[in-house]
C-alpha cells in the first residue's frame, strides 16, 4: 500500500479527484493552493477535499468513512491529532492533524485495495 502521508496536499486532491470525480480533463495544476480544477474550458470546477468539507464531505459520507477525535474519554484509537477510520471487511487508519486529509488518505488506502 502506498505510504500517502508523504504527499503534499495538492498531490491527495490530484489523485482523489481521478477516483472520485466523473470528470473530461483534470488540470495539474494548483489552482487557489491546494485545489485541482477540471472542465471544459469555459466552466471550470476547483476542488481542494484536503481542506474543503464541502468537496470532502460526500466522499467521507458515500463511503462511510468515520471521523474519530479524542475528546478525553480515552478512546484507544484516538491521539491528539485526528483520527480516520472506515471499518467494513477491512480497516482503514490515518493519523494527521487535519481530519480532511487524513479522510482523504483512507479514501484512497480504501481505492487502492478494490
Amino acid at each position: 500500500m502506498n505510504n500517502y502521508s508523504d504527499l503534499s496536499d495538492f498531490e491527495i486532491n490530484h489523485s482523489v479527484a481521478e477516483k472520485a470525480i466523473d470528470f473530461e480533463e483534470l488540470i495539474g495544476v494548483p489552482m487557489f493552493g491546494n485545489a485541482v480544477r477540471w472542465g471544459d474550458g469555459a466552466n471550470w470546477h476547483h476542488f481542494n477535499p484536503c481542506n474543503s468539507w464541502a468537496d470532502a464531505g460526500p466522499i467521507i459520507v458515500a463511503n462511510a468513512i468515520d471521523l474519530i477525535q479524542d475528546n478525553g474519554q480515552g478512546c484507544a484509537l484516538a491521539t491528539p491529532s485526528a483520527v480516520m477510520m472506515m471499518q467494513g471487511e477491512d480497516v482503514y487508519i490515518e493519523q494527521d492533524p487535519n481530519p480532511l486529509r487524513a479522510a482523504m488518505i483512507v479514501f484512497l488506502k480504501m481505492q487502492e485495495s478494490k
